[in-house]
């Protein structure tokens, strides 16, 4: 491969790696705000982008592996594994958020859900429920 042809590959790994991490950091503002809409967006989008990195990373393993001799060869390879991590890096506090997330939409629903467990059903003289019924809504409690 020639010279152009590795730095091209190379720059085009570099270049998804840096819209995952872009994407990453709207990912984590949207866990932040709780948009769900806008993180299966995020997602979806993200999923393209690992995809094309694949593919990237395919034909990045064929060159290294046919032993291809390059003289900014290891400083590519240094460059773009310092981007891998940092992407790691921001994939793992978005896993953290979403747990998080998650863990807090599990104590909203346990919490709506003891308090209408503890209400019980009383009806009056008349045959109509003493107590107001209300609606399940998470986004109040949650």
């Amino acid at each position: 491969m020639t010279d152009t042809g590795l730095n091209s590959l190379a720059m085009k790994i570099k270049r998804t790696l840096n819209s995952l991490l872009e994407s990453s950091a709207h990912l984590q503002q949207a866990i932040i705000k709780r948009d769900v809409e806008a993180m299966w967006r995020i997602l979806a989008d993200q999923q393209e982008r690992m995809n094309e990195f694949e593919q990237y990373n395919y034909l990045w393993g064929q060159l290294v592996s046919a032993g291809v001799d390059h003289p900014d060869m290891v400083g590519i390879k240094e460059s773009i594994n310092s981007d891998i991590k940092e992407v790691r890096k921001t994939g793992n506090n978005n896993v953290s958020l979403i747990q998080s997330f998650l863990s807090a939409i599990r104590k909203a629903l346990k919490q709506v859900g003891t308090n209408l467990a503890v209400k019980t059903n009383v009806y009056g003289k008349k045959g109509k429920m003493r107590i107001k019924q209300a609606s399940l809504l998470i986004n109040s409690v949650g």
